[in-house]
């Protein structure tokens, strides 16, 4: 079983999300993830569901530079992951994807299934959807090239405008993942190994 994982830390602080909006970036990665885009994390974006604080939004995007063929893994476990600062309790949203076109995302006893692509599933307090997306990172890849090479600054073109992503989308009601506090999340995919060799 194979990991990738990115963290981040968020605010949660007498039940509202202190941060309007968190990510971490990575469109490029070594040999071994370049191969296993499905399990491939791009992004992850947590906040506050837009005019509802008692939600979370919580976005994560896999696949690089995804096409029109693209797909989650049926062998992957994609899941995010809430850590309480102080209790250390660990609140996984986990999703999976067992059939070509469905998936399915749960978070305790909450739980909802889908159809990629589809509408999004909604069921106990969980909101979720699955598909291909445009990616939302925006990267001025010009810029950058000009700034780290002292010949000039930003461009304000984004690389990425013409790009797509695989991306899971989940609403929670923040009730589901625990206290009030401050929260690390970490977006992970795991690869289930076939053969367990007798194990």
């Amino acid at each position: 079983m194979s990991k990738s994982s990115r963290w981040m830390a968020v605010a949660i602080l007498g039940g509202l999300l202190a941060s309007a909006s968190v990510f971490a970036a990575d469109h490029a990665d070594g040999p071994a993830l370049a191969t296993d885009k499905a399990a491939d994390i791009n992004d992850l974006y947590v906040f506050k569901a837009p005019g509802d604080d008692s939600k979370v939004v919580a976005v994560l995007t896999v696949y690089p530079f995804a096409g029109q063929d693209a797909s989650f893994s049926d062998a992957v476990i994609y899941s995010v992951n809430f850590i309480h600062n102080e209790t250390r309790e660990v609140t996984p949203v986990v999703c999976v994807f067992p059939t070509e076109g469905a998936f399915g995302c749960s978070v305790g006893e909450a739980a909802v299934a889908g159809t990629v692509g589809g509408d999004a599933a909604e069921e106990g307090g969980v909101k979720a959807w699955a598909g291909l997306k445009d990616d939302p990172f925006f990267f001025d890849l010009a810029g950058f090239h000009a700034v780290v090479g002292g010949m000039g600054g930003f461009t304000g073109t984004d690389a990425l405008s013409t790009q797509n992503t695989l991306a899971i989308i989940i609403e929670l009601d923040k009730s589901l993942i625990g206290a009030d506090g401050v929260y690390a999340v970490y977006g992970a995919t795991y690869r289930m190994a076939h053969d367990m060799g007798g194990m």
